[in-house]
């Protein structure tokens, strides 16, 4: 399954650019091949624009809209007025454009978290917007570690309890276990989970208010098994690692949606724990909702690794050892 295309809940968006009639007449002779040429860059939005004899209009999901918008604004700029290949300046500056478009206009400015909320690439941005809107019950984001999915999902939750549009942010793994000697569900230890998922809070609001959303009850961390048998209402559920649940464990998990909650499930199918009986629960969940409009998939690679790139390196390595073996 391939990821769902953000149109499919986002209004399309339209804007005009006045252009110098020379420049409108070169772009207006490359604009077929350049149009089509231009789409895969753009994944997984789509915009496309038409030239007229003094301006361009542009129309798509916005993000894509706006950065087509600031490529022809700087292809006008560095324009001598010699005619040049159909693609050469689109890719030239096209990746300076939207690294700038999601440092700037694209950049998540969000009640609730202590910085604006900066994706690294386009699939973050669109995944991102997929987890923020209240028509998209699930959302599902897999591929390499370092990807930011887990990051992002928190940061999306957070926003949604600070603007009220839910009422609990809900972390669960498989590796989250609930304590032997307690019944209470806010008492547990975690396998190697919980460490990381507190340094990522951390990171988005800080201690202080990460105590203050545990004490009130805004912000649960809760073991797998707690879950079995409740309905959660108005709530952000992130189930972390999915990759190691069971195809039963994640039935059992989804099925806990009530009246205003959303679910996201973030984890690498390539990084299955040993430990995990029988076939991974995530990819089967992913193969029910094929072309479901209930869900959104996003498939990261290794190539939209956002740690040091070392990383992303070493999970291109990695990725090709598995396949050669």
């Amino acid at each position: 399954m391939q990821a769902s295309h953000p149109s499919e809940t986002t209004a399309a968006f339209s804007t005009r650019l006045e252009l110098a009639p020379d420049f409108a007449a070169h772009l207006r002779a490359i604009e077929p091949g350049l149009v089509e040429a231009l789409q895969p860059l753009l994944a997984p939005y789509a915009a496309r624009f038409s030239t007229g004899d003094t301006g361009v209009d542009f129309s798509g999901d916005e993000p894509a809209v706006i950065i087509l918008q600031h490529l022809v604004e700087k292809a006008a700029e560095h324009w001598t007025g010699h005619s040049e290949p159909e693609a050469p300046w689109a890719h030239h500056l096209l990746q300076s454009v939207i690294t700038d478009a999601l440092q700037r206009d694209l950049a998540f400015r969000l009640p609730g978290l202590k910085m604006p909320v900066r994706s690294k690439t386009l699939i973050q941005h669109a995944y991102m917007q997929s987890m923020l809107d209240r028509d998209t019950p699930i959302t599902i984001g897999i591929g390499s570690t370092g990807t930011g999915k887990t990051h992002l999902a928190l940061a999306a939750g957070l926003n949604l309890i600070e603007a009220g549009n839910c009422r609990r942010l809900i972390i669960t793994s498989p590796h989250i276990k609930a304590s032997r000697n307690s019944d209470d569900p806010a008492d547990f230890h975690s396998e190697r989970q919980h460490a990381a998922i507190e340094d990522e809070l951390n990171d988005l609001v800080g201690p202080e208010e990460v105590r203050r959303l545990r004490n009130e009850k805004w912000l649960q961390v809760m073991p797998l098994e707690h879950m079995r048998g409740r309905t959660f209402r108005n709530a952000f559920i992130l189930v972390d690692e999915a990759q190691d649940l069971t195809p039963v464990q994640t039935r059992m998990v989804v099925t806990r949606l009530g009246q205003n909650a959303r679910i996201v499930l973030t984890g690498d199918p390539n990084h299955v724990s040993a430990d995990t009986p029988g076939p991974s629960g995530l990819e089967h969940l992913i193969s029910l909702l094929d072309d479901r409009p209930i869900a959104r998939v996003f498939r990261f690679t290794a190539r939209q690794v956002v740690r040091n790139p070392v990383v992303a390196e070493l999970e291109e390595l990695y990725e090709h050892s598995s396949k050669a073996d």
